[in-house]
């Protein structure tokens, strides 16, 4: 057979790095794909059953205990990359503190030498994004929730480990079938198993992006964005860290997608994706599929919340209410109220931008506006050169001292600057109550356009007063942006 390498069908996206992954993973694999050229320790190498980010999965025997084992090589460009090796080798010391029936054991690693390797129990069976598209028919709510109990125990495990997953999702979670189950594992799995239990046995697998609770994200991420952003939660697409309440969000997700074959947020591409994940509610459970009672469909929504404080504060939080669910008895986690919900919106970091547009476009408004009456003002009244030069340097005063630096202000404020939001906020509220006071009393500029009556007077000035109630609101908004998120410089 011929073992040339053409790289002319490649793509011009391909990288070198890339190809030579290519070919050393066919070298291991032998020119069949079958029987393998590679001893890596104690361990024969058989074929390839699955790959990651940081390293390719095989089916392997130990020659010494002779039993199948999943051992993970790392990629190419893992071994040339120090910082991507750093973090397959910290994969085996996370999963390492791992021990948990739902979570595939780590039985050995090296991390040293020319060929590191992580060797952990080998699940013969399908991943559950491969069980999900094979299927044909909704799967029994009940047989859902179960299972996703069971997960949520596993990710409480390893959260009281102080390990983050931080790449929850269906092709990380490995199934055993549970009659593949051996001694007290089949025993204690069997206890009350009905018609609605699902068939399989979840292992939550790949802890390749997990990262202690107490490390800084810096320490644990280059530039790349770590994670799937199907399943990640919004703060992660900002940028943030990681959290407890990021991994029950990608359950949420998991759990939805489950329930109903559909993802709660989908998009064209990839940059849609991500802003209706930051901006745009998830789907209602219930909307899809009316047959899940609304208790499932309040914890979907409870761990679909934007804000993470409104989640589950822990997968055990979730674990409870879905078997409390099952078991037909009142959840404990509730919807977010409108009055959270309203908080996250004025609290979003796009409300800074928000605030000085607002500032800026009603101020250009309000100065055309004011430009305008004064042109027409000749076909109003019988005025002389020199009454006429008065209104248009009132008008030029009041545009230059008056608006100018709130328009100024304003741009500064959509420009992100702290200063600028705080001094917009004070000078806006100092501003309300003249402009109230001239509504109902006296007017304070161009006394010669409300010579028709006091009704012109009070629309005019309460139109102003409305706008900057809203620029206040919006300005406040801004602060508390700020404050939680830091978004201003």
């Amino acid at each position: 057979m011929d073992d040339t390498v053409s790289f002319e069908e490649d793509d011009d996206t391909n990288s070198l790095v890339e190809r030579l992954d290519r070919l050393w993973t066919r070298g291991r694999l032998g020119a069949s794909g079958q029987q393998m050229k590679k001893t890596v320790g104690k361990y024969q190498l058989q074929q390839v059953v699955g790959a990651g980010a940081f390293g390719i999965v095989y089916l392997a025997r130990d020659t010494e205990l002779e039993k199948a084992v999943a051992l993970k090589l790392p990629r190419l460009e893992v071994l040339l990359d120090v910082d991507k090796r750093k973090r397959f080798a910290g994969e085996a010391v996370m999963a390492a503190k791992l021990d948990h029936p739902q979570i595939v054991r780590v039985y050995e690693a090296r991390l040293e030498g020319p060929d590191p390797y992580i060797a952990s129990a080998f699940c013969d069976g399908p991943n559950l994004a491969e069980w999900l598209s094979d299927r044909q028919q909704a799967t029994p709510w009940v047989a859902v929730a179960k299972l996703m109990a069971e997960v949520a125990d596993a990710v409480e495990h390893a959260h009281s480990r102080g390990v983050l997953h931080r790449d929850l999702k269906p092709a990380n979670i490995l199934l055993v079938a549970r009659e593949d189950l051996s001694g007290d594992q089949a025993d204690k799995q069997s206890d009350g198993q009905s018609d609605d239990d699902f068939p399989f046995s979840p292992r939550l697998t790949d802890f390749g992006l997990a990262k202690f609770s107490d490390m800084h994200e810096a320490d644990t991420r280059s530039s790349q964005m770590l994670g799937t952003p199907l399943y990640m939660a919004p703060e992660r697409l900002e940028g943030r860290e990681a959290t407890v309440a990021a991994d029950v969000y990608s359950l949420g997700v998991i759990l939805f997608e489950l329930l109903s074959g559909e993802l709660p947020i989908e998009g064209e591409n990839y940059l849609e994706l991500v802003a209706k994940i930051r901006h745009q509610p998830p789907r209602r459970l219930r909307s899809l599929r009316r047959d899940v009672p609304k208790d499932l469909g309040r914890i979907c929504a409870k761990c679909l919340s934007k804000e993470a404080d409104a989640r589950y504060q822990s997968a055990a939080e979730l674990a409870t209410d879905l078997r409390r669910c099952i078991d037909g008895i009142q959840i404990q986690g509730q919807l977010p109220t409108w009055r959270s919900r309203i908080a996250y919106w004025c609290t979003r970091p796009e409300r800074v931008v928000n605030a000085g547009w607002f500032g800026l476009v009603s101020h250009l408004v309000l100065i055309a506006w004011v430009a305008s009456a004064v042109m027409l003002i000749p076909t109003r009244f019988d005025l002389d050169e020199i009454q006429w030069f008065k209104q248009v340097s009132q008008m030029l005063y009041g545009v230059c001292f008056g608006f100018g630096p709130i328009v100024l202000g304003s741009w500064l404020v959509v420009q992100r600057y702290r200063w600028a939001v705080y001094v917009g906020f004070l000078v806006t509220l100092g501003k309300i109550p003249f402009q109230f006071r001239a509504m109902v009393y006296k007017p304070v500029y161009f006394s010669d356009l409300y010579e028709t009556g006091g009704v012109y007077v009070f629309m005019d000035h309460f139109i102003v007063a409305v706008l900057l109630l809203f620029q206040l609101f919006f300005l406040g908004c801004a602060i508390m942006a700020d404050r939680k998120h830091h978004v201003c410089r």
